[in-house]
């Protein structure tokens, strides 16, 4: 709800005369490695000052962005503010008084903008795409339910079966009898009191419905809730045996499963290991987005580079958009209708104005794919950014 909110706030937020700093930054293992989140933070100021230098004549808006990129800096250097997350979104408008955090478990790309709009398509995507994942650990008695969106981590109760609060050691009684009972493993025989016998069926019994219920409660709050994914943790025996009552409209969303113990583990370790999750999806996504792309490209409902990419959007036939991590080109933008342009052209423009250049179209692109409701990949491995070149799309419907 606190996320819901905030994000309607920033959606909310209308001023045409002033403008709004965006700053979407990665801060995943590789980028906090000898701190070089920091180092691209810098390199983004440095570069994005051409982007608003020629507001200098503009003394109140120059001023609030640079005491926008001031308070940004200042944020992302303090250790504390970025803790246990590995990407984050800012929304500042110094003159207005508007400052807006967000804490995510991944970003695209590093991205900075100024605009009269706060840049928020790509905050939206991942809430959307990410924003309620499951944390599901158990034992044979127990379970622990939490809930992990982008405000962070809630653990939810009421996941206790209520027969396994019953004992699960055998207290014999003196003068039963003992009867020889086939075990499960075959002609070996062992001896077991038949009182022992059936109160150990009962225990396997009350396991089983414990996991049972577990499931059933899930399932109920799927109903209400909305499950982007789910993760199971516990011993391997008990994951395997929950795995199989989980009810088959969440199968789809198994991210995976993990040893884990019921009562060591920590929420903050829990957020950290379903990012692992997540990123092991989004690389799984990429191989199968990329193999549909190279299926595609030869019939015609998929293009390869940045200028069909971009007619593409304007068609309105784009439906997912690849990008290579780290692919960046100067363009240009349209002074009233924002439209982009890869050449300074009047002819681009429908307002018969020269364009203004900006040092990174890619960005603005993203953003027009993202205000169409298209999805939008980055690729980071290496040999996936062979496949295409820069950027590649694929298609809705051919032309």
């Amino acid at each position: 709800m606190i996320l819901e909110n905030n994000i309607n706030k920033v959606l909310e937020y209308k001023d045409d005369t002033s403008y709004v700093t965006s700053l979407y930054l990665r801060l995943g293992p590789d980028e906090r490695n000898d701190f070089q989140y920091k180092r691209t933070l810098k390199n983004l100021i440095k570069e994005s000052k051409k982007n608003y230098s020629y507001l200098e004549s503009d003394i109140e808006n120059y001023k609030s962005i640079e005491k926008d990129l001031a308070m940004i800096e200042n944020h992302i250097n303090d250790s504390k503010n970025i803790e246990g997350i590995r990407g984050i979104a800012i929304f500042s408008c110094s003159s207005n008084d508007f400052w807006e955090v967000f804490n995510l478990p991944l970003v695209n790309k590093d991205r900075l903008f100024f605009n009269n709009y706060p840049h928020i398509g790509e905050l939206m995507t991942l809430n959307d795409k990410y924003g309620n994942t499951v944390f599901l650990v158990v034992d044979k008695h127990k379970a622990r339910f939490f809930n992990l969106t982008l405000d962070g981590v809630k653990e939810l109760s009421g996941f206790l079966y209520p027969g396994a609060s019953r004992t699960h050691k055998f207290k014999p009684q003196d003068g039963k009898f003992k009867q020889r009972v086939s075990s499960s493993s075959g002609d070996r025989m062992m001896s077991q009191g038949y009182g022992e016998y059936s109160f150990n069926r009962t225990i396997e019994n009350d396991v089983q419905q414990h996991l049972k219920y577990v499931s059933d409660r899930i399932f109920e709050y799927s109903k209400d809730n909305k499950i982007d994914w789910l993760i199971l943790g516990g011993s391997d025996d008990v994951v395997q045996d929950l795995s199989n009552h989980i009810h088959s409209y969440l199968k789809p969303k198994l991210l995976g499963n993990i040893k884990l113990d019921i009562d060591t583990i920590k929420t903050d370790k829990l957020f950290d290991l379903s990012l692992n999750f997540l990123d092991d999806l989004r690389y799984r996504n990429n191989c199968k987005l990329l193999e549909e792309f190279e299926e595609k490209l030869s019939s015609g409902l998929a293009v390869n580079g940045i200028e069909d990419c971009l007619n593409s959007l304007y068609n309105g036939q784009a439906r997912t958009l690849l990008i290579n991590e780290g692919f960046a080109q100067p363009g240009f933008i349209c002074p009233k209708s924002k439209l982009l342009a890869l050449d300074n052209n009047e002819k681009s423009c429908p307002e018969n104005q020269a364009p203004n250049p900006i040092q990174d179209i890619v960005d603005y692109i993203i953003e027009e794919a993202f205000s169409q409701k298209c999805e939008v990949d980055i690729i980071y491995d290496s040999q996936l950014k062979k496949k295409i070149d820069g950027m590649g799309a694929i298609l809705r419907f051919r032309l």
